[in-house]
């Protein structure tokens, strides 16, 4: 039994060997010190198989202790291995699948965003029209001029009316029972006469008095009387006011808010969507309203008139060709309240930005549509209001939180452009460890893929903004950035040679020398001050300063863990710098 045990065991001994060096001629990152050569996996691929035939190894249980000690360097290697060599796939997933998400997550909240939201609570004992009047899809006319707009709706005094936004202080965006939507003169609402004091507001027996009794603010009163007082250089809107107590005073209207309003939204009225006439078409044509709302943002008026329904956009920017109609784009819907129509604005001036090549065909995407819920903006107030109270401590805490609301918001802003380069991450990781393409090739196939998502996300921003020149500083800021982040990443890590990515190792670096750089200039020197009978003159003397920069050069040396290249690189830094004058 002892015999033929010790004759099975040399053939494992000598089958364990050849695995072995099967192990170690699979390895490619090679190099050689004092005429010996040193050999480790230069991939996962070669350390999974070097896995797999040293597992095979071991089970054959080789009793030579040579065998065993090269078993446990081979494992050694392959653990050192496993924690230097990046996991490449990985890499790519992982940047593949956060671009997904972010792309996805980018289309659902263009696709799904609702444009008209909530209709605000109200009382409606307070929103009944007190006098007879119109709603109107224009809010900018003189309360007096009303009846002159063209086309209106007649709103008989006792009228309900629901409220969906204000727009300012004179006109509120307003629905009829009958679905028409437009602005009323606020004064003609019962809520209007209901005011509260947004301070400590004096009311006095007489109009114009100083002295007089004070409510305290959120003291409410009922308006009787509006008097606007002419003769003074500065016109003063007064209100006669019956207190909850009986009593009637005077006092100046702007201490007093309409409580009524203060739930309401705020319409953006100037808001622009732009968007061009085939995509109009496409998406308004036959369309019901609601499901036009939703893309473009609500009509801020539904009018009717003896022969349609009219809807007005102010939003909407429609370019055709090289003009621009920009104001009110009125559609004309049927009964069912179906777009069968519509009719374009006055042209105006077309925009600097849309020189720009291939901006129409980003236009024709809408981008815009990530906008719509601005159209309609409801004050938060306790919104962010712990960053509030910690501002309002001491002039101190406004200054600091004014300088960390800039630092916080050029961060947000220069993020927000970098949006490209989270975009096409994935092929940035892909063509770094594509083996087949040099250093240079990989830099210019990646720089032109950047500089192309770059551009249209300029362009998609400069659409979005109506401008051009914020969206081309964000752009091109963040681009120098990144760019030169990449661009340093591949010259140190990417061996020229075997082109293989995170296979450098530093070797140290060796000065070269000191160079000196000189920049003159001049300054001037405060010498005293000339007076005469008329004039007083400050004298200066212009002088000679020259600006020394010291800068340090080195050359870092680098050698690829997998084929042994070496190869430097220059670096340099500044050492000192002065300024001497004369």
């Amino acid at each position: 039994m002892e015999q033929s045990a010790a004759g099975n065991q040399k053939p494992n001994n000598e089958k364990a060997i050849e695995l072995l060096e099967q192990i170690f001629n699979s390895w490619t990152s090679a190099s050689e010190v004092d005429g010996i050569e040193y050999r480790s996996p230069a991939s996962w691929k070669q350390i999974r198989k070097s896995t797999k035939l040293l597992k095979e190894a071991k089970s054959l249980n080789p009793d030579d202790p040579e065998i065993v000690e090269r078993m446990e360097e081979i494992e050694g290697v392959l653990e050192d291995s496993r924690s230097t060599i990046p996991r490449y796939r990985n890499k790519v997933i992982v940047s593949l699948v956060l671009s997904i998400i972010f792309l996805v997550g980018f289309i659902y909240f263009q696709e799904f965003s609702d444009a008209v939201g909530d209709k605000p609570e109200y009382d409606p004992e307070l929103w009944v029209t007190e006098k007879n009047g119109y709603i109107t899809p224009e809010s900018f006319v003189k309360p007096e001029n009303v009846g002159e707009v063209s086309p209106k709706t007649y709103v008989p005094r006792g009228t309900k009316v629901r409220p969906l936004a204000t727009m300012g202080s004179q006109w509120i965006q307003v629905e009829l029972p009958d679905g028409q939507r437009g602005f009323i003169y606020t004064r003609h609402l019962k809520g209007f006469k209901h005011v509260a004091a947004n301070r400590e507001a004096i009311v006095t027996k007489r109009r114009g008095e100083k002295e007089g009794d004070t409510l305290q603010p959120g003291q409410e009163a009922l308006v009787l009387q509006y008097f606007k007082d002419k003769s003074r250089s500065i016109y003063i809107d007064y209100i006669k006011i019956k207190l909850p107590d009986g009593r009637i005073r005077w006092a100046r209207e702007y201490e007093f808010d309409r409580p009524f309003m203060e739930d309401l939204p705020k319409i953006a009225q100037l808001f622009d969507y732009q968007t061009t006439m085939d995509v109009l078409e496409k998406h308004t044509k036959g369309k019901h309203l609601n499901k036009v709302e939703s893309r473009y943002g609500p009509a801020t008026a539904l009018i009717k008139t003896d022969k349609k329904l009219l809807a007005y956009f102010r939003q909407i920017v429609v370019v055709k060709g090289r003009d621009h109609y920009d104001d009110v784009l009125i559609m004309e819907l049927n009964n069912d309240t179906l777009v069968q129509a519509f009719k374009l604005p006055e042209k105006t001036d077309r925009h600097f930005y849309d020189r720009f090549p291939l901006l129409n065909t980003v236009r024709k995407l809408e981008p815009s549509r990530t906008q719509v819920r601005t159209l309609i903006s409801k004050d938060d107030d306790g919104y962010m209001q712990w960053w509030q109270d910690f501002k309002d401590i001491h002039w101190t805490t406004r200054i600091l939180g004014w300088i960390i609301g800039i630092i916080v918001g050029i961060i947000i802003f220069l993020l927000f452009f970098s949006i490209p380069r989270l975009v096409i991450n994935p092929l940035f990781q892909l063509f770094m460890f594509t083996k087949f393409l040099g250093n240079w090739q990989v830099k210019l196939v990646n720089f032109l893929i950047y500089l192309s998502a770059s551009y249209f996300f300029f362009l998609y921003m400069a659409i979005i903004m109506d401008q051009w020149l914020i969206p081309a500083i964000g752009t091109v800021l963040t681009f120098v950035f990144w760019w030169r982040m990449y661009s340093t990443k591949i010259t140190y890590n990417r061996c020229p040679s075997c082109n293989t990515m995170y296979s450098a190792i530093d070797e140290g670096s060796t000065f070269t020398g000191r160079s000196k750089h000189v920049t003159w200039g001049t300054y001037d020197v405060y010498k005293g001050t000339k007076e005469t009978s008329t004039t007083r003159t400050k004298m200066y003397e212009r002088r000679d300063k020259k600006e020394v920069e010291l800068v340090d050069h080195y050359l870092e040396h680098r050698t690829c863990s997998v084929c042994g290249h070496k190869w430097d690189i220059q670096s340099e830094e500044t050492a000192k710098k002065y300024t001497k004058h004369y």
